[in-house]
């Protein structure tokens, strides 16, 4: 329950002066912890508490958690956040001076840019798959499928694009007709399957199924007698 807070929280504050403060939360946490593992083992010492719940990893001996052989669960640590600085804008630099591939390039390298947009933009080279045009500060980003998954695309870095999100309702347009035609060749596939593994006769110069080789419904005993 801790992990999924604190991690949202620091990758909040990640692109501020907050090292001092994750430090400060890092200790009122093991403060909150340390009271919380005596309380309920009153009866124990603080030595034989403290070896039950804190462990080492690496250079660090105060890690929270469960630590065996088969288990690793541990509390994350705010300073285990790396601080992200905000690059500073280049003093020559303005949105009109024509330079687009600086402020497509600049989006990529933006702290709350997410990793997998960010190398897209940099595979893109800072460019729109769709109408072919830079990316502004301040534009719509979407991650799309380049072969949609319901016409038998995957999630792979291969198959995916940024584009714009006006951009990508129009794409998605197009999504629908590929992969209406996606599933009809696949049920076309799906009957041609069935009849090849049928068996055929010529019956009066007529190619006809002998019944061999298909599936027949079984015959129910009772309905036979009436």
């Amino acid at each position: 329950k801790l992990n999924p807070i604190i991690k949202g929280w620091c990758n909040y504050y990640r692109t501020v002066c907050s090292s001092e403060m994750f430090s400060k939360l890092d200790h009122l946490v093991y403060l909150r912890l340390e009271k919380w593992a005596n309380r309920r083992h009153s009866k124990k010492n603080k030595h034989w508490v403290r070896h039950k719940y804190w462990h080492s990893l690496g250079n660090d001996n105060w890690i929270f958690g469960i630590s065996s052989e088969q288990n690793n669960f541990r509390l994350l640590k705010h300073t285990e956040t790396k601080i992200i600085r905000h690059t500073k804008i280049q003093n020559t630099r303005s949105p009109y001076d024509g330079d687009a591939n600086y402020w497509a390039s600049r989006m990529g390298k933006h702290p709350e840019m997410k990793t997998s947009i960010a190398k897209l933009l940099k595979k893109q080279g800072g460019k729109c798959n769709w109408c072919n045009l830079h990316f502004q500060p301040g534009d719509k980003i979407e991650c799309d499928h380049i072969v949609p998954q319901k016409a038998g695309g995957n999630s792979k870095r291969n198959n995916l694009q940024v584009l714009h999100r006006h951009c990508h309702d129009e794409k998605t347009k197009d999504d629908l007709e590929t992969i209406r035609k996606y599933k009809a060749e696949k049920e076309w596939q799906k009957i041609l399957k069935q009849f090849a593994a049928a068996d055929w006769q010529w019956v009066d110069d007529i190619p006809t199924i002998t019944g061999r080789g298909t599936h027949k419904e079984p015959v129910n005993e009772r309905s036979a007698v009436r």
